[in-house]
């Protein structure tokens, strides 16, 4: 519980340390994404030739990282490995989750396939879970035309709280829109405020209340508790490890490693709640997210959609096909048929 392996310490001390802060840059930008989506197309838009890659440390996968610059401030670039989710123990995908959990960067920026929304969408809002700081770059938005899928950009942004901008970015179409939104999230122009994603049932929620009440109280400094929490009761060594050595200065910088007490605290809260439960979490957390991801398509994604109609057939087909207004609409339309033929006529 309060130790984990040292090639495993060390190899993670030195990529959070990496993934920190770079010389000269003043604010770091993580890109995140399924793989085939752009990513790395987006990455050369942004990057141009200011861009190196290596391995990370310790490690076999490959990791590029380059610059930029916009309004006079410095930008560092890394490209995460391609990842379907976070909750998963594949090297790519532990690579992916810790950094961003640990490094803390600016910005976020994912990067998804206009035309797979749904399936992108389990890592939006497992990301979100870890940071609010996150732009969605709806990218192969060219793609998405000539299969005929139109994704409501406005109607997603303000079902997730988050910006989300349209790119096509081997045309170079909307990275003046991405690097805008950017610098105004690392400058703190505009801070997102998400929406509450992956609600459990309400037994389980007082149960992990319980657990973030608990670190709340330990660590009141400490982000992410929720996610915090999560990865506790799965038995994270890694997280254990951040919690219970000095590299918890990574987490936070005014908290201590908690004391011998304070983890036994902490281990009994989280075992017991993983013992209340017949269905381990990561099976609970998968199937929370795979819903809502397929809610959240089914609201700004549709099929079959003709690019050259008026913007007003486009409007009058999203409110008439919408999950509530179409059956407000209906039963008015019933309502006034009946009217017509008993009173009316």
């Amino acid at each position: 519980m309060t130790t984990c392996k040292n090639t495993l310490c060390n190899s993670s001390s030195l990529l959070y340390r990496l993934g920190g802060r770079t010389q000269n840059a003043n604010y770091t930008i993580a890109l995140a994404g399924n793989p085939n989506t752009g990513k790395s197309t987006v990455f050369n838009a942004l990057t141009g030739l200011k861009q190196h890659t290596g391995n990370w440390p310790g490690k076999t996968v490959a990791r590029a990282e380059g610059a930029f610059k916009y309004n006079k401030a410095k930008y560092h670039l890394v490209d995460l490995p391609g990842t379907y989710s976070l909750l998963s123990t594949s090297e790519d995908e532990e690579i992916a989750r810790n950094f961003l959990l640990f490094s803390q960067p600016h910005v976020v920026v994912i990067v998804v396939d206009a035309t797979r929304l749904e399936s992108s969408l389990n890592l939006v809002l497992q990301i979100l879970q870890i940071t609010p700081k996150v732009i969605l770059c709806l990218n192969l938005i060219d793609e998405a035309k000539r299969n005929k899928v139109f994704v409501d950009d406005r109607a997603l942004s303000k079902r997730l709280g988050i910006p989300v901008v349209p790119t096509s970015a081997r045309n170079g179409k909307g990275l003046p829109e991405l690097l805008e939104a950017i610098d105004e999230i690392a400058t703190e122009k505009h801070l997102p405020k998400p929406l509450p994603t992956l609600k459990l049932n309400l037994e389980n929620e007082k149960l992990i209340d319980s657990l973030i009440n608990l670190i709340t109280d330990l660590l009141p400094s400490l982000p992410n508790k929720r996610w915090i929490a999560l990865r506790l009761i799965e038995n994270d060594l890694l997280v254990w490890h951040y919690l219970t050595t000095p590299e918890i200065t990574t987490l936070c910088s005014d908290a201590s490693p908690l004391n011998a007490s304070a983890q036994a605290s902490l281990h009994q809260t989280a075992k017991a709640i993983q013992n209340q439960n017949a269905t381990n979490f990561y099976e609970l957390l998968s199937h929370s997210i795979s819903e809502q991801s397929h809610e959240i398509s089914q609201q700004v994604v549709l099929y079959g959609y003709s690019w050259h109609r008026a913007p007003s057939d486009v409007l009058l087909d999203l409110i008439l096909t919408s999950r509530f207004l179409g059956f407000v609409i209906m039963i008015l339309l019933f309502g006034f048929v009946l009217w017509l033929t008993i009173i009316g006529s």
